[in-house]
């Protein structure tokens, strides 16, 4: 028992035939009897008889004692502990001892998080119940913009189409799924159409080309880029515009459960008005966007009447389970521009812009996939 000084507090009878004054009966609480380790408890003293002084002992507390009638400790070690109160008045001092009443448990183990950037592989950590993928595709690349030397014909010249999102996928998986090391492949973003020269009247501009898969092992593929095998092109003829937007891609989960969401797809021209068709907004995943594709140049020539007009404006910028994901890039303006795109991940590239004369603008290449791996442990 600690030394709890009430010298001071000294019996004192009063005149004759007083009543003495009756010692503390102890009795105390916490706020939780079951804390992890690393956290506080406060003890809250419920004595009766009006203590004026308390003593309490706290063995694997820290502090291990306190003179204050409701102190706060804390526990950093499991086991399990006793609590002992002394409270006193002028009548006397009376205790209690609460035998195993603090019982501390391990401190969950936080979430272990990792991001794919590059190539490699992965193993699941000892003790994990289970993992979170999300992979995100690369986008495609835009296609560059066509180009013509014919002045007064009536002849399209069309801005390159953008790429296609690169798609998202989010999977759960149980631990005893995987129980060798996974190999990781993060998708490269997909180049855009290179400029091409005007020296022959109707050149085409040249297509993009697909943003690969992210790949964590067998169990989550996303698909980046466009479908069916180019960025999008331009097609300049007499009469009329055709450019062909690029695909979001898609995305397969083989194991666990989850959550599969096409990219956005790229912009392009309406062959009908030759008006800008913008990159399309992805459908939502767990509440945001998965990457927008990228947009096409609008530039075009009608009866020797140029318009020069900036590309569609694609969407999708959006955060999904901590991953920044890539706005659309913009279609270039008129002459020989480029459209901007996003540097975040799975955005489509956009479309180059197109020229009456000289070179046309060449389509930016998509932006590359990632993949992110969360380990929870309870």
């Amino acid at each position: 028992m600690l030394n709890l000084n009430l010298n001071s507090l000294s019996v004192k009878r009063g005149p004759a035939g007083a009543a003495p004054i009756p010692v503390p009966v102890v009795n105390f609480s916490a706020s939780t009897t079951g804390p992890t380790a690393g956290n506080s408890v406060s003890f809250t003293d419920l004595s009766t008889n009006s203590p004026t002084a308390w003593q309490w002992e706290f063995p694997g507390g820290t502090p291990t004692g306190s003179t204050g009638q409701n102190p706060s400790i804390t526990y950093s070690a499991t086991g399990s502990y006793n609590v002992t109160l002394y409270a006193g008045n002028t009548g006397g001092t009376g205790s209690l001892t609460k035998t195993n009443f603090i019982n501390v448990t391990a401190a969950p183990t936080p979430p272990v998080e990792q991001l794919f950037t590059a190539n490699g592989t992965w193993s699941c950590c000892a003790g994990a119940v289970c993992v979170e993928v999300i992979a995100v595709g690369a986008g495609g690349g835009g296609a560059a913009g066509g180009a013509t030397t014919v002045g007064t014909d009536n002849r399209g010249v069309a801005g390159g189409a953008g790429g296609g999102g690169g798609a998202v996928a989010i999977a759960t998986i149980t631990a005893a799924q995987l129980t060798s090391t996974v190999c990781v492949v993060i998708g490269a973003g997909g180049n855009g159409g290179a400029g091409v020269s005007a020296t022959n009247p109707g050149t085409q501009g040249n297509t993009g080309t697909n943003g690969t898969a992210s790949c964590f092992g067998g169990f989550v593929t996303a698909g980046g880029g466009c479908t069916p095998g180019d960025g999008g092109y331009v097609n300049i003829a007499p009469g009329g515009i055709n450019g062909c937007a690029g695909v979001g891609g898609s995305a397969v989960i083989n194991c666990g459960t989850g959550t599969v969401c096409s990219g956005g797809n790229g912009g392009g021209m309406n062959a009908t008005d030759k008006t800008d068709i913008n990159g399309g907004a992805a459908a939502d995943v767990t509440g945001t966007r998965a990457p927008g594709g990228g947009a096409g140049g609008s530039t075009w020539l009608c009866g020797g009447v140029t318009f020069c007009g900036s590309g569609g404006i694609g969407r999708g910028p959006n955060t999904v389970c901590g991953i920044s994901l890539g706005a659309s890039g913009c279609g270039g303006n008129s002459p020989g521009g480029q459209g901007a795109v996003s540097q975040n991940y799975g955005a489509g590239g956009a479309g180059g812009a197109s020229t009456r004369s000289g070179s046309s603008g060449a389509g930016r290449a998509g932006t590359a996939g990632v993949l992110k791996v969360i380990q929870y442990f309870s």
